[in-house]
């Protein structure tokens, strides 16, 4: 059954992918932060804690764009 969101034909959960970018973008952004954080302290405690973060939000991104281009397809 299709759930009001969801038009007849979409192959995919559009409100879904929307939460899982914008999932990936705040993740984005907080490992950003952090990384940039991480410049302040001394060379053998950078990139320690939640700078890698930022790589789960691009790959999501990434993940989700390539979804949807190949279901357009």
């Amino acid at each position: 059954m299709l759930s009001a969101d969801q038009p007849s034909g979409a192959p995919f959960d559009t409100a879904r992918l929307c939460r899982s970018v914008a999932f990936g973008g705040l993740c984005y952004c907080v490992g950003s932060f952090a990384y940039q954080a991480g410049y302040t302290k001394t060379p053998n405690g950078r990139n320690q804690g939640l700078g890698p973060i930022k790589y789960i939000g691009f790959f999501t991104s990434l993940g989700v764009a390539i979804k949807m281009s190949i279901s357009m397809i």
